[in-house]
């Protein structure tokens, strides 16, 4: 197969993709729009075993948190865009090679307690270029700091997770004595 084949082959795989991710999308805002046949619900279960990524991705709810957080605090088009590719490099940061399952929870938390933090922060500013009220700047004084403390238990939490899963049993068998060290 030559390299123009392999990209038309790339591109056709993509588009059949992209076709597919439509269709569950379709299905999946049918379903929840109205209540749905029994026909619309087998059709919508057939697309999610043939693309289960699909279903993985439109199911997974952090994603779909961190989305309604970023659309919140950015309006503009170009802003959410560039947030989006913030926090997708945030987690492409965090994420360690080979990351555990665990780990990759506590970064979806660490993203999404970022985006509280910065959420509170944008509400704080803005009422402040407005002027507030005394019980409103308190209000929102104490709400920042929860969202901050928040996102620094996350990190603290993945650090904790990392170091432990980073310890490891070392066994040494010398002559007739075992030695277990912890690393």
């Amino acid at each position: 197969m030559g390299s123009g084949e392999l990209v038309k082959s790339e591109e056709t795989k993509l588009a059949k993709s992209e076709e597919r991710r439509q269709i569950a999308e379709r299905l999946l805002t049918t379903v929840n729009a109205q209540r749905p046949t029994k026909a619309q619900l087998a059709e919508l279960r057939e697309q999610m075993k043939l693309a289960p990524a699909i279903a993985q991705e439109l199911g997974d709810l952090s994603l779909q948190l961190r989305q309604r957080l970023i659309d919140d605090i950015a309006a503009a088009p170009g802003l959410r865009m560039v947030v989006q590719e913030q926090v997708r490099q945030m987690a492409n940061a965090l994420a360690a090679e080979g990351a555990s399952p665990l780990e990759r929870l506590l970064i979806d938390q660490i993203l999404i307690a970022w985006l509280r933090w910065q959420h509170a922060e944008w509400a704080m500013t803005s009422a402040y270029k407005e002027g507030i009220s005394f019980a409103r700047a308190n209000y929102l004084e104490r709400r920042l700091t929860a969202t901050q403390g928040r996102y620094l238990r996350t990190v603290e939490g993945l650090a904790r997770v990392r170091r432990l899963l980073s310890r490891t049993q070392t066994q040494i068998n010398i002559a007739q004595q075992q030695i277990v060290q912890n690393s």
